[in-house]
């Protein structure tokens, strides 16, 4: 414990420059500012009470929180468009073989593409070839994560895959199971909350009874919450999957205790790989941020950026594991012998 305290500073982000990191810590204020007030606030606004609309003040509040998150979305799209030109040239430096380069080419087309609509006008053909390449790109990078320890990683590019087929279906009709494909990638983003947490926890029974012992607290409260609530429950019962809806993208068919979990889940293992200097930290929180229905440029970029992040950020801590294990055995060896 206090060596790996001395040996990662507290707050550093391993095998990220000064400046990207920096970037990085400014990307998250950025985005969360614009999921909490161009997501939510804004679209709250038909929701306010028409008294409350003759009150000056809430209307000038309203306005003025409207506008930061405006600005915040200018803001977070050009900072993830930035993070990730600098995520590629990191990356060239760092890898020479074909396959990166491949990546590399899949990145720097997905940012080129999805620029073009905003120089261009609008054209389905675009949108097609960019969801093709977002595709391609979210493959990519889930099998260098893999390569490098981030088992979890697989939850996030099944979680997309099922999103984008749910897409290809709305316009290709003869593709069956549109809508079971985007529930099946909502049941994956709770499975890698589960996931997330089990990569980064350590070994013993702790590991597992955290996860159970929020998921019966979490059905414990909503259970006395739906029972003591009474009309009220019935009135506010759809709100969250609103919200959820405008925020994340996330429809809460499943019970909402298990996505209460797996947003604690998230947390934990956020909280962890941060202490531990690792980049995956941000990566998960933009991929939360960015949210599962993709459907702004933005988004994608800030989704690809992440599953970036979570692809690098497992070497060190694979390493050091892989490391420690070959050392054990090394060390048997030779005892035996």
């Amino acid at each position: 414990m206090g060596g790996r305290s001395k040996g990662v500073k507290r707050g550093a982000i391993q095998g990220v420059i000064p400046v990207s990191r920096l970037l990085l810590n400014a990307l998250l204020v950025a985005a969360l500012l614009e999921l909490l007030l161009n997501r939510i606030v804004t679209r709250l606004g038909m929701h306010i009470p028409a008294e409350a609309l003759s009150n000056p003040a809430v209307v000038a509040a309203y306005s003025v929180l409207s506008m930061i998150g405006l600005i915040a979305f200018n803001v977070a799209s050009v900072l993830a468009a930035v993070l990730l030109l600098v995520l590629i040239v990191q990356w060239r430096r760092e890898e020479q073989n074909t396959r990166s380069s491949l990546g590399l080419v899949l990145i720097a087309g997905l940012l080129a593409i999805g620029l073009l609509p905003v120089l261009l006008s609008v054209d389905p053909r675009i949108d097609r070839a960019f969801e093709i390449i977002t595709l391609l790109t979210m493959g990519f990078l889930m099998v260098v994560g893999l390569c490098r320890g981030r088992s979890f990683i697989v939850a996030w590019g099944a979680l997309f895959f099922c999103y984008y087929y749910y897409r290809f279906a709305q316009v290709l009709e003869f593709l069956p199971g549109g809508m079971e494909a985007f529930r099946l990638g909502e049941a994956f983003w709770v499975l890698g909350g589960l996931l997330a947490y089990h990569a980064v926890s350590g070994e013993g029974r702790k590991r597992s009874v955290l996860p159970l012992f929020l998921l019966a607290g979490t059905t414990a409260g909503w259970l006395a919450f739906t029972v003591l609530g009474g009309a009220t429950v019935a009135r506010l019962e759809s709100t969250p999957a609103i919200l959820a809806i405008w925020s994340l993208g996330l429809t809460l068919y499943l019970p909402l205790p298990l996505y209460l979990t797996a947003a604690v889940l998230y947390a934990v293992a956020m909280a962890r790989l941060y202490r531990e200097g690792s980049p995956a930290a941000h990566g998960i929180a933009f991929l939360l941020i960015a949210g599962y229905t993709l459907l702004l440029t933005y988004q994608v970029i800030l989704a690809v950026l992440g599953m970036a992040l979570l692809a690098r950020g497992g070497a060190a801590r694979v390493r050091e594991k892989t490391g420690a294990g070959v050392s054990k055995w090394a060390s048997m060896a030779v005892n035996a012998r």
